[in-house]
């Protein structure tokens, strides 16, 4: 067989298998169930009722620890079932995470800057993450939910 022949015949049988009427079906069944995924997919909705920061004793001096009212802001949206948490402009300094709860909406409003410790006690104790793939234990991301 010449080489021409020997590919025009893989061509052949590439046509039969790619155009294959079960291939088709398969399609139709993995389009059927993208589409029924995405149909239970809704958007996310940002709460109505807004609490500001520096009503739970935060300034934005960058000097005051943050992290106490930070917390107290997202004990109250929890209370509330979910909050807006306003963040005016300023320097917040957090010594520690921030633990979001379930329907929260955090927003940093222009010229806010949220200003992280870098020791590393404060990120304890050990949390389950990954890193590169692998599952670990490590400290407290900046911002997490528990």
């Amino acid at each position: 067989m010449t080489t021409q022949k020997y590919k025009s015949l893989l061509v052949i049988i590439w046509a039969l298998w790619a155009f294959h009427p079960c291939l088709a079906i398969d399609d139709v069944l993995r389009t059927a169930k993208r589409d029924a995924i995405l149909a239970q997919i809704t958007g996310a909705v940002r709460p109505k009722k807004q609490i500001s920061l520096i009503s739970f004793g935060a300034k934005g001096d960058g000097k005051k620890d943050c992290k106490p009212a930070f917390d107290k802001a997202m004990k109250r949206a929890a209370h509330m079932g979910g909050a807006h948490i306003v963040v005016p402009a300023g320097e917040y300094l957090l010594n520690g995470p921030i633990h979001f709860v379930s329907n929260v909406c955090l927003e940093l409003q222009e010229g806010a800057t949220l200003k992280f410790s870098s020791e590393p006690a404060f990120y304890l104790p050990l949390v389950k993450t990954s890193w590169e793939g692998t599952f670990l234990q490590n400290y407290s991301p900046f911002i997490g939910s528990t």
